[in-house]
């Protein structure tokens, strides 16, 4: 097996720590704007999730900002980062462009809401 050249890589194994049962493979990678993009499955079900380059990882909560859930993926049960998620009879949910523009939303809308928005730039980029 050869040098790791990015945090997540085809291949790699997701697990949702609050969620045991959720373990699924990536099997498709897209960078956006604003964070990356995984899909894959689990038990003929399509998983997807986004990580988004500035949020850190932060305990789970459903329905934040019009996404379906947030909260942290470990990669390979190692590496832990945070991620947000459409949901599942979202028609934009494979799309890179959809999830860059709901990401700009939601940053627009914590800063609405807190005056300054609470994230930091992280090192989730594919190279």
């Amino acid at each position: 097996m050869g040098e790791r050249t990015s945090v997540v890589e085809i291949g790699d194994e997701l697990t949702v720590p609050d969620y045991p049962y959720v373990r699924w493979t990536v099997t498709h990678i897209e960078q956006g704007q604003y964070g990356l993009l995984l899909l894959g499955e689990q038990d003929g079900h399509q998983r997807g999730t986004y990580l988004p380059y500035e949020l850190e990882r932060i305990e789970h909560t459903w329905d934040w900002f019009g996404w379906c859930d947030r909260g942290i993926v470990a990669i390979n049960s190692a590496r832990q980062v945070g991620y947000v998620a459409m949901a599942a009879d979202n028609p934009g949910r494979n799309d890179i462009a959809v999830y860059d523009a709901e990401w700009e939303r939601t940053t627009e809308a914590m800063k609405a809401e807190e005056g300054v928005m609470q994230s930091r730039p992280t090192d989730i980029r594919l190279n």
